[in-house]
C-alpha cells in the first residue's frame, strides 16, 4: 500500500471525526484532513518501511501510477460494503443461534491455510475475521501458512474454511496487492 493510499485513509477518517456532513464542509475537512495526514507521514516517515508516496518507482511510471487509483478506490469502496454485508448477516447468524437449542450448535476451531504473505495482509484478515461475530482469530502458526480460527456454529469444515479463503482473504488480496 503506497503512502498515498493511506494519507487519503487518514483524510477519509478525518472527515468521519469530524461529523460536519454539508458539501463544502466535506471538501474543507477532507482537504484538511489530507494536509494533517501528509504532515503525519511526513513525520513518521523514518519509522515506515516503505519510503514513496506513490507506487510508482520514476517518472515515467508515475502517470499510470494516478490512473489506477480510481480503481484502488473502487476497490476499498467495495471492500467496505462487501464487509458490512458480512457483518449484518453474522449478527443475524449469531442471534439465530443464540435462540436456537443447544444441540444445533456445533462449535469449533480450524486450521485456515493462508494465501497471504504479508503482515499487513494477514493482520487485516485476522481482524476482519475477529470483527465478525461467530468467528474469531486464534493463533498463527510459526510458518505464517496456517490462521487458527474459532467457529460458533461449523456446518461443513471444508466449505467454511474455503468460505474465508473466497470472501475475506480474497476481498484482502484484491485491496492489499
Amino acid at each position: 500500500m503506497s503512502l498515498f493510499t493511506i494519507n487519503l485513509a487518514l483524510a477519509t477518517i478525518w472527515v468521519i471525526l469530524m461529523g460536519q456532513y454539508a458539501p463544502g464542509q466535506l471538501v474543507s475537512q477532507f482537504i484538511l484532513g489530507f494536509l494533517l495526514g501528509y504532515a503525519l507521514i511526513w513525520m513518521a516517515r523514518p519509522f515506515l518501511q516503505q519510503t514513496r508516496y506513490f507506487r510508482a518507482t520514476s517518472r515515467e511510471e508515475l502517470p499510470t501510477t494516478l490512473a489506477q487509483i480510481p480503481v484502488r478506490v473502487w476497490r476499498w469502496i467495495r471492500f467496505t460494503l462487501i464487509f458490512l454485508r458480512e457483518l449484518i448477516k453474522a449478527n443475524i447468524d449469531i442471534v439465530i443461534g443464540v435462540l436456537s437449542p443447544l444441540e444445533q450448535q456445533s462449535p469449533g476451531i480450524l486450521a485456515v491455510p493462508l494465501d497471504l504473505t504479508t503482515d499487513t495482509e494477514i493482520t487485516l484478515l485476522a481482524n476482519m475475521i475477529t470483527l465478525t461475530p461467530g468467528t474469531l482469530s486464534l493463533d498463527l502458526s510459526n510458518d505464517r501458512k496456517v490462521l487458527f480460527v474459532y467457529f460458533f456454529k461449523i456446518t461443513d469444515p471444508e466449505q467454511d474454511k474455503q468460505a474465508i479463503k473466497d470472501g475475506f482473504e480474497r476481498m484482502v488480496r484484491e485491496v492489499l496487492q
